[in-house]
């Protein structure tokens, strides 16, 4: 269990960069997410943390967002398991267990919340193009 806590990962510091933005990029939700690499008491927590948010349901009704849920369960279990007395959200230090108490508090409805604003949400990508004058040289 101490393997998974002192991980460089940063899910939970990197949350607000990379969690939203592409979810492929966090390196620990493959090793984090595997059961069968896992201690059976973080895969009994784990457990535990789906039946909270209802993880089944939440599968059946948004089947596209599958990575952006088993992040936020991988999320909610780095919390949980975190060993450190301080964790820092947006820049501002938090006691662990007052994090760890809200984290626990997330429900199914707290999770489709944000799938639904994320879904809402649309990135364009718009081309800048060079649009200052060309100033050429001569002697």
């Amino acid at each position: 269990m101490n393997e998974l806590i002192s991980r460089p990962c940063g899910i939970l510091n990197g949350f607000c960069r990379a969690f939203f933005r592409d979810i492929s990029q966090i390196p620990c939700s493959d090793v984090m997410g595997s059961d069968e690499k896992a201690s059976p008491s973080v895969a009994m927590l784990r457990k535990q943390v789906r039946e909270r948010i209802g993880y089944g349901d939440l599968l059946i009704s948004h089947s596209g967002d599958r990575e952006i849920i088993d992040g936020i369960v991988e999320l909610i279990l780095e919390v949980e398991l975190s060993g450190r007395p301080e964790m820092v959200i947006a820049g501002d230090s938090f006691p662990t267990e007052l994090v760890r108490e809200r984290f626990q508090r997330l429900r199914r409805d707290h999770v489709e919340y944000v799938l639904e604003c994320m879904n809402a949400t649309s990135f364009s990508a718009v081309t800048v193009q060079n649009t200052a004058p060309k100033v050429s040289r001569t002697n």
